[in-house]
């Protein structure tokens, strides 16, 4: 008897409904599960959150998110609904010189926005992202969907480095600033007998930087840095090891300080180059 295959087709059509979150703290603890919705860009993706509801001085941050491959720290304000000019003010306050903590960029998440406040925000001094999330229910789903404004333009430089180590005979590419500078001292411990923490510092001088005279250290002991301290997202996650303790990494680099960094990896015999975009 030949065998017949029969195919059943069934189609459903059902309206989704398109709306906000429902209350701020569901849309804060969405993005703290899933933080890659805070990206901004190919240099801007690699996202940690560093403190939720962080307060300092009367001001009350609702995210501050750090992005580990260009460095940037970003303060978030978010909007359940529609983000207003109460909300552009207040992140530019945020932003502004008087602030204890000092943000590269600030990102204002909401469901919606006019051409209003976005022209003002085109046009502010600052850098400002815009990311509009809403929700989609359907059934048991919720589905998210995100749209970002980006400033016009941005001074920032987002060169990408290859560093070749000839002690380990190994390259690594695609290096933001603040990784070339990790992984230069991290070949440098590795290809050495283990250094003290002071002949680290003594080889990596402050001066290296150019930060001037109020400069953080780009090498600092862990244990100085406690959890919950400021400075915390100023470094990397990842430690290294010295012979008399764990140490962090300032991952605050830039056009105007890499240079020193740059040099020095060359006096150690380390190779440099630009990678073409």
């Amino acid at each position: 008897m030949e065998n017949r295959l029969f195919k059943v087709v069934n189609k459903t059509t059902t309206e989704m409904s398109n709306a906000p979150f429902r209350f701020e703290h569901t849309l804060q603890e969405f993005i703290v599960e899933h933080p890659s919705v805070l990206t901004l860009s190919d240099t801007m993706k690699e996202v940690e959150i560093s403190w939720v509801e962080k307060k300092e001085k009367g001001r009350r941050y609702d995210i501050v998110a750090h992005f580990n491959d260009s460095g940037d720290t970003a303060v978030v304000e978010l909007k359940r609904n529609k983000i207003d000019e109460r909300a552009l003010n207040q992140i530019k306050s945020y932003m502004s010189n008087s602030t204890q903590e000092k943000f590269d960029c600030g990102i204002l998440v909401g469901s919606s926005i006019s051409p209003k406040i976005l022209d003002a925000i085109r046009k502010s001094r600052i850098e400002l992202y815009v990311i509009l999330l809403n929700c989609f229910d359907f059934g048991e789903i919720e589905n998210v969907s995100t749209i970002i404004y980006a400033p016009k333009e941005t001074a920032k430089d987002y060169t990408k480095y290859t560093l070749y180590n000839p002690s380990t005979n190994s390259s690594i590419t695609n290096l933001s600033k603040g990784k070339l500078v990790y992984e230069i001292i991290n070949g440098y411990l590795s290809s050495r007998p283990l250094k003290t923490i002071a002949e680290l510092q003594k080889e990596f001088p402050i001066e290296l930087a150019s930060r001037g005279p109020e400069a953080k250290l780009q090498i600092i002991i862990k244990n100085d840095l406690e959890e919950d301290d400021k400075l915390r997202i100023r470094y990397f996650k990842k430690s290294l090891t010295c012979a008399d303790g764990e140490i962090l990494i300032c991952n605050q680099w830039g056009i105007g300080n890499i240079d020193g960094m740059i040099n020095k990896a060359k006096e150690l015999g380390m190779q440099i180059t630009i990678q073409n975009n």
